[in-house]
């Protein structure tokens, strides 16, 4: 066989791991890849280096270290490289941190020596590697030593700022960018998204769509992600807006694509959408399951997650970290020890991934739930590395679930030398100590939590409607002080919390809330100093005020009546009761507005436990039930759902 034909060859299955290794065989077997040092026939050497660069750039998406060795190889048969040749090797170099760690700096020295770095493509792969090991001053060296930086050049230091979030230098050098294209603004909106300023990612999207530049997979990608990250209720319409536009001008879904819509609807709650997306999906790699399983998990439907889960294994996906982190949290929820065991030792005997932190977090989660707090103790003293603040959070939230007093104060002590500056440490373990009856102990944490200038930010529970334009708030916020406000990204400041606290008792006063069968009567009255001694909900639902499902249209349901002004007198105890009371105010005060609206959302800052899960006992129409999503229909005015989400 001829070097051109096998080059033919190689460059036609460049993605088929078989093929390429069949191919390189050959090329050895043949001597195609010896370059004869007595032959003076250029055409011979360009040959043996145009081989040795599409090997290269087949073994970049296969194995890219072996790409790494052929260039050894290379140099020790004396085959010049070209600038094709470490455009490829930088890419391979920038695959992970490790060879990126070990090869930036030979290989930058040998780009010099043999004068191709003056190339923008051998630049531009040099910058990403630099932005890889986070090294932005050798990589913003590279860039000002070039005259006059092209296009590809600028688009590879935009990507380098954000990845090491340096998000001000990236404007700034986008605005002074005379050429613009889509890698531009995908790199700029991908660096809002690691630094985890969503608002600004969809911002930059819209601008983008102003200037009429067509998207590309990675930009459709990173905006479904900020969308799918976004607490407020306008990233799912935007994201489903998006979605229309991909059908409607028939963008073909890819892989990536598709992944990111199933972890964009999984994450809004959506799972029946989700699961069509999956469905439809003709061929899906492991990151396509991942994301599948993390949505059931995260939704309350854990036995789903597992059967997924099966399935993936049955048509042979092979899992990997990610798939096990999904699994185990799905295990964990369910409170499954024997299956999320065999799960963690099967992860390593039989698929040999090392487990790490969020693997032992899961575990030690696992363990916590089921009430097993010795063997969570165990498993977290046996790490084979320090455990992070997560993890110790998890087993000081089953300490308290499960009153462990003495090793709940043992924890905390831990994560406070963590994290000494977290409010919600101290409030916790103040709330374990005042369980047991340890007032002086909860007294000191209050105390060392004020000297310290330590605040616990305000919790909100936020309404957004579909149509906004019948509300006269487009966002209408209680908060843990029971305050009706606008809410803020930042929360209630504390001046404005005061004078809104001040308006608050004189406008509403008591708020009782009435389900008169499926018409949602929700009624509101203002109640005298004798009725407050009446009010018997303290945080949360007695049992005998929650309407049977069954019950006739339109007999008269039990009042459940609550005092919002009790609300402080609650939080100053300490008591952790007051969010039930905060999340059926908000639910009473959509209730009012719901026959005049489609579309009701109501968004808490926090866990939905125990008795807290009671307010679907005051919608007959209750219909689905997770730990972070209630969802609700068959209104009789209009198909209505309200959805409410838990920010975890």
């Amino acid at each position: 066989m001829t070097s051109e034909f096998l080059l033919q060859h190689l460059q036609r299955f460049i993605k088929h791991s078989n093929q390429i290794k069949q191919t390189h065989s050959l090329l050895i077997t043949g001597g195609h890849l010896l370059n004869n040092r007595q032959s003076q026939n250029t055409s011979s050497k360009w040959k043996a280096t145009l081989l040795y660069n599409t090997l290269i750039r087949a073994y970049l998406h296969i194995i890219p270290h072996l790409s790494l060795t052929l260039f050894t190889l290379m140099l020790g048969y004396q085959t010049p490289p070209n600038a094709h040749t470490f455009t490829s090797l930088f890419k391979a170099a920038s695959s992970s941190l490790s060879l990126a760690t070990l090869t930036c700096s030979p290989l930058h020295a040998q780009a010099l020596n043999r004068g191709v770095l003056a190339d923008p493509f051998v630049q531009s792969s040099l910058l990403g590697v630099y932005a890889r090991l986070g090294g932005l001053c050798n990589a913003c060296k590279v860039f000002d030593e070039m005259l006059s930086p092209c296009i590809v050049a600028c688009n590879a230091m935009l990507d380098a700022f954000g990845r090491n979030g340096e998000m001000g230098s990236a404007l700034f050098l986008f605005n002074c960018m005379i050429e613009k294209d889509v890698v531009s603004w995908t790199s700029v909106m991908n660096g809002f998204l690691r630094s985890k300023q969503f608002a600004k990612g969809i911002w930059v999207f819209e601008k983008m769509m102003d200037f009429s530049v067509r998207p590309n997979e990675a930009t459709y990608v990173n905006v479904f992600s900020c969308c799918a990250n976004l607490e407020e209720r306008s990233g799912f319409y935007l994201g489903r807006q998006i979605h229309g536009y991909i059908f409607r001008n028939e963008v073909a879904m890819t892989i990536f694509m598709g992944t990111a819509l199933i972890d964009f609807y999984g994450k809004k709650g959506h799972l029946e959408i989700a699961l069509g997306v999956f469905n439809q999906m003709l061929v899906r790699k492991v990151c396509t399951w991942n994301a599948m399983i993390s949505s059931l998990a995260c939704n309350g439907r854990e036995k789903e997650a597992l059967d997924l889960f099966e399935k993936m294994k049955v048509d042979g996906v092979y899992p990997n970290e990610v798939t096990f982190v999904a699994v185990l949290t799905a295990c964990a929820r369910t409170k499954r020890v024997q299956s999320g065991s065999e799960l963690f030792r099967s992860m390593q005997c039989r698929y040999g991934i090392v487990p790490i932190m969020e693997h032992y977090g899961c575990m030690v989660d696992l363990l916590g739930r089921a009430g097993l707090l010795t063997q969570a103790t165990e498993l977290l003293n046996t790490m084979p590395f320090q455990p992070e603040a997560s993890v110790l959070g998890a087993l000081l939230g089953a300490c308290k679930i499960h009153g462990a007093f003495e090793l709940g104060n043992e924890v905390g002590r831990r994560l406070l030398e963590l994290q000494p500056r977290h409010c919600g440490l101290y409030v916790a373990l103040s709330t374990i100590n005042a369980d047991k009856e340890r007032w002086d102990r909860a007294a000191d944490l209050r105390k060392s939590m004020v000297e310290a200038g330590i605040k616990k930010a305000p919790a909100y529970s936020f309404i957004d409607s579909l149509l906004r334009k019948l509300c006269k708030r487009k966002n209408t916020s209680f908060n843990a002080r029971g305050i009706i406000a606008e809410r803020t990204m930042d929360g209630v400041d504390g001046e404005r919390r005061r004078r809104r606290r001040r308006s608050f008792k004189e406008r509403l006063g008591f708020k009782v809330m009435r389900c008169c069968g499926s018409n949602w009567g929700f009624g509101s009255t203002t109640m005298s100093r004798r009725d407050e001694d009446e009010v018997e909900t303290e945080g949360a639902v007695p049992e005998r005020h929650l309407r049977a499902s069954h019950e006739p249209q339109g007999s008269p349901g039990t009042p459940l009546r609550v005092s919002l002004m009790r609300l402080l007198e609650e939080e100053e105890k300490g008591r952790s009761n007051n969010w039930g009371v905060i999340r059926r105010a908000a639910c009473a005060w959509g209730g009012r507005k719901v026959q005049r609206l489609s579309h009701v959302d109501i968004l808490f800052a926090g866990f939905v436990r125990g008795n807290c899960h009671g307010i679907e006992g005051l919608v007959p129409s209750a219909t689905a039930r997770s730990s972070r999503f209630l969802t609700f229909s068959d209104h009789p005015l209009s198909l209505m759902t309200v959805m409410m989400m838990v920010n975890v």
